[in-house]
Order: structure tokens, then C-alpha cells, then sequence
């Protein structure tokens, strides 16, 4: 089961891209009820909505204007993010998530 939480509600510190969800975000808005809020940041145009899981796990759905339709970031603690969990809630399969790939380390 997931939760929209308010927008104020959310807490994105220390937050990182955890996974790609391939769904639109129309595909989540219609299956799930979601609402996704405009937003911009110094790069682009952006649409997200802040989800809280059933474990009370906190994420947000991300999709900047210029991305493929069919991609949504997902950001959220990548020590507590469960994709599992995140697919099983959301209702779709688990290959429709794709990990992101851990940060890499400073350049030597």
C-alpha cells in the first residue's frame, strides 16, 4: 500500500536516486491515484510526487520534462530503500524497476 504524503511533509535530505521506474506518469497517476506537483529546478522542468510505503519508507517519484516518457526517478535513502517492497506496493513487476547505480567514489 502506498501513502501520498504533502509535499511540506516530505523530508529530502539526504536522498539519492535509488531506482528508474518504467511506467509514465500517467500510468501512476490513473492506477494509483497519484498526483504529481510541477516543479523546476536549475536543470529543467519537473512533475514528482512524495510516497510514503507501507513500512513507512519515504520516497519521491521524479520525472524531469526532457526524460523519456516512460522513466521515473525514484530517490530515497539508498540505505533503507527496499525496490521489493517499492514494486509490490506500487503494483507493478519488479523488472519494471531498474537500480541505480551506486555513486562512485572521488576521482584519484
Amino acid at each position: 500500500m502506498i501513502e501520498q504524503i504533502d509535499v511540506g511533509e516530505y523530508d529530502g535530505s539526504g536522498k539519492l536516486p535509488v531506482a528508474t521506474i518504467l511506467v509514465t506518469v500517467r500510468e501512476l497517476e490513473e492506477s494509483k491515484g497519484l498526483r504529481f506537483h510541477d516543479d523546476r529546478d536549475d536543470l529543467d522542468d519537473f512533475k514528482w510526487a512524495p510516497i510514503r510505503l507501507s513500512s513507512g519508507t519515504d520516497y519521491a517519484l521524479v520525472h524531469h520534462a526532457q526524460a523519456p516518457e516512460r522513466g521515473i526517478a525514484v530517490y530515497g535513502n539508498p540505505e533503507r530503500a527496499d525496490l521489493g517492497e517499492l514494486a509490490g506496493d506500487l503494483g507493478i513487476p519488479r523488472e519494471a524497476l531498474i537500480p541505480a547505480r551506486p555513486p562512485s567514489g572521488p576521482a584519484k
